[in-house]
Formats: C-alpha cells, sequence, structure tokens
C-alpha cells in the first residue's frame, strides 16, 4: 500500500473500529493490522498517540460537515 494513502487508510480502519466495538477497544496496533501496514509504528508516526488518530477521525468527518455550515 502506498504511503500517502497509509493515513487515509489507518483513519478508516480507526473509525471501523470505533463503530464495531467502541473507542475502548481501539489500540494503535489493532489499526495499523487493520489497515495493512507493516510498519509498526506506521500509526505513531502519522498521529502521534492513540488520541491524535481519534483526533484523526473527527476531523476526517467533521471536515465537509463545517464545510457546508460555512
Amino acid at each position: 500500500m502506498a504511503e500517502t494513502g497509509a493515513r487515509e487508510q489507518m483513519i478508516a480502519a480507526a473509525e471501523r473500529i470505533a463503530v464495531e466495538r467502541g473507542l475502548a477497544a481501539m489500540s494503535l496496533r489493532e489499526v495499523q493490522l487493520a489497515s495493512g501496514q507493516r510498519n509498526k509504528s506506521a500509526a505513531a508516526y502519522h498521529f502521534g498517540s492513540r488520541e491524535g488518530l481519534i483526533e484523526a477521525v473527527v476531523a476526517a468527518r467533521m471536515g465537509p460537515v463545517n464545510e457546508r455550515r460555512l
């Protein structure tokens, strides 16, 4: 998988995991595996932390909503 899409793939995987099992069940390792990333530090590289990943998921969902509001 291309590195340019790795961030988006991890955001999508994190969202799926959060919807299916809740945020408490979501770990960076699980997101890395679910998104097909072989690099074990990919999530930490792109988001810094689990909280950073959660913020990225919220931003990805809220971006289009906020654009419509404006």
